[in-house]
């Protein structure tokens, strides 16, 4: 295989990835189902080789399951897989918030206050698009821990998050609280307190994953009485 080849199919299987992320976490593809590779093939205009390799690295960030014999689905988590997955969020991004309040520079910490400020005079009848902006402050904390790893890992449970959640489910108490949280964060930040600044963010996450928790039960309950 020369070079050139070589390029193209990574190229081709980057773009399958996006596409199909995308269309899991916006919910095109339902959790639970069944992604057969020529159907995606054809739907994507694309030959296998791309479709699989984009499969494979979304089986690795636990947005879609590979079952022996049965092939690959869309993860259709529950809410044991929900609380380890906040258990985890809760000690790296409360590193994060710590590696932050270490290793921010002035540039990442006028990006976070930019964000804030955002978020803080955000209004709540815009409640539903307020998740690209919460992404986004969170996104800055991972970059800002100067952590390559880190960023991956946190960038992995993000998306797995995703599956379970749009930013409809955000109540107002939630959504005024999560503000909140994130200001307190950032002061930590600034002020260079990295055990002040881990302490409330693993607060806000603790805080963020019992909400959702709620939420999914009342949702069960309500299906379970209909």
């Amino acid at each position: 295989m020369n070079v050139a080849t070589s390029i193209e199919r990574t190229t081709l299987a980057t773009q399958a990835y996006l596409a199909l992320r995308e269309q899991i976490l916006n919910q095109q593809l339902q959790p639970g189902k069944k992604l057969v590779v020529r159907e995606l093939s054809e739907v994507m205009d694309l030959s296998p080789t791309p479709i699989k390799s984009a499969l494979t690295t979304l089986t690795q960030e636990g947005l879609v399951v590979h079952v022996p014999h049965q092939g690959f689905f869309v993860h259709q988590l529950d809410a044991h897989d929900l609380k380890e997955i906040y258990e985890l969020r809760e000690v790296v991004e409360g590193l994060a918030a710590r590696l932050a309040a270490t290793h921010a520079d002035q540039a990442i910490i006028q990006q976070l206050e930019s964000l804030l400020k955002e978020q803080l005079t955000f209004a709540q009848d815009h409640i539903d698009s307020y998740g690209e902006m919460d992404n986004a402050f969170h996104q800055t904390l991972w970059e800002a821990s100067n952590n390559q790893r880190l960023l991956e890992v946190a960038s992995t449970f993000q998306y797995q998050v995703g599956l379970f959640i749009n930013t409809s489910m955000m109540t107002p108490v939630r959504f005024k609280a999560s503000k909140n949280e994130h200001e307190l964060v950032f002061n930590a930040i600034v002020e260079k307190q990295p055990e002040a600044a881990e302490n409330y963010m693993r607060d806000h996450v603790r805080h963020a994953g019992i909400a959702l928790q709620n939420y999914l039960k009342e949702q069960n309950e309500s299906s379970e009485r209909s």
